[in-house]
């Protein structure tokens, strides 16, 4: 079983608020040019997607996120703003899940179940954000990638669904390949836009020993070059916004022909239909989740 979903943030104004502290309604060309790429493709399949979003890009594009809504996807949260989970206090941890959560249910009339951090960054110094999660209401979590990474994992994190938060919650970790005594990652992303179309194709099957997790950014579907941040913009925030923009570029115009031959094989689900059929198949245990406390 495969589960698609994305990150669904506007490259330009993540960028701009990340740098500048502020929230300016940018990108929104691009933003929607990529919702046309992802809705078409997954209609031509009959795939829903989970569809992580941004709090400030549901309140600059309330729009996009209804017709994706209306489109039969789930909607998930992605936090307020752009933040690492495990740079903020508690506080404002627990502030930014309850503010999304409310803000996408308002928006579109649903209750919200699943949440994803930004940089997929809870990890083993801050697992307590799955209690968090669970205290704010949401049913399950996609946030952590069972690898050794020099920015977000958690190594030794079993790559299927687990009950975490003394059962409340559910994790569902990002797709990997088990070799050896670790793992490769295979979900999306950079890892899409850096690997041969076959070697990703081969690495799914290869994970499909466990539900697999993929995930995309909307800039990653977008058919034109990535849109430029604009000012005001200092001469060093400036060359930070460029890197990043070049970066985003490597490798991304072939991700819609091979999100189009991914989404051709394998079953298709939601992340909350999968958490729904593991939750009916895997009784709790006596202390679910205890070991990641």
């Amino acid at each position: 079983m495969r589960v698609l979903t994305i990150d669904f943030e506007c490259w330009p104004q993540m960028v701009y608020g990340e740098l500048t502290g502020q929230d300016r309604a940018v990108g929104r060309d691009g933003l929607e040019r990529a919702t046309d790429t992802l809705l078409a493709l997954t209609e031509r399949h009959g795939v829903r997607a989970t569809v992580f979003v941004l709090g400030v890009t549901a309140r600059a594009f309330p729009d996009l996120v209804r017709r994706i809504h209306a489109a039969g996807h789930e909607l998930g949260a992605h936090g307020e703003t752009h933040e690492r989970l495990d740079r903020l206090t508690p506080a404002r941890r627990q502030a930014s899940m309850r503010a999304v959560k409310a803000r996408l249910e308002d928006l579109v009339g649903a209750p919200v179940r699943g949440f994803r951090a930004p940089y997929f960054s809870i990890v083993r110094s801050n697992l307590d954000a799955l209690e968090e999660l669970a205290d704010a209401g949401f049913a399950y979590d996609s946030s952590i990638v069972p690898i050794v990474h020099r920015r977000y994992g958690v190594p030794g994190w079993p790559r299927g669904p687990e009950r975490v938060a003394g059962g409340r919650l559910v994790e569902l970790p990002l797709a990997t390949v088990a070799v050896g005594a670790g793992n490769l990652p295979v979900a999306g992303g950079g890892y899409w836009r850096a690997l041969p179309d076959s070697w990703v194709v081969r690495g799914l099957e290869a994970a499909n020993d466990q539900p697999a997790v993929v995930y995309l950014h909307p800039y990653q579907l977008d058919p034109q070059p990535p849109e430029a941040v604009p000012g005001p913009l200092g001469p060093l925030n400036r060359l930070r916004a460029g890197a990043f923009r070049l970066a985003q570029r490597l490798g991304r115009s072939g991700n819609p022909a091979l999100l189009d031959r991914v989404l051709q094989t394998g079953q298709w689900t939601t992340a909350g239909e999968l958490v729904d059929a593991f939750l009916t198949a895997a009784p709790p245990s006596a202390t679910p989740g205890a070991q990641w406390r």
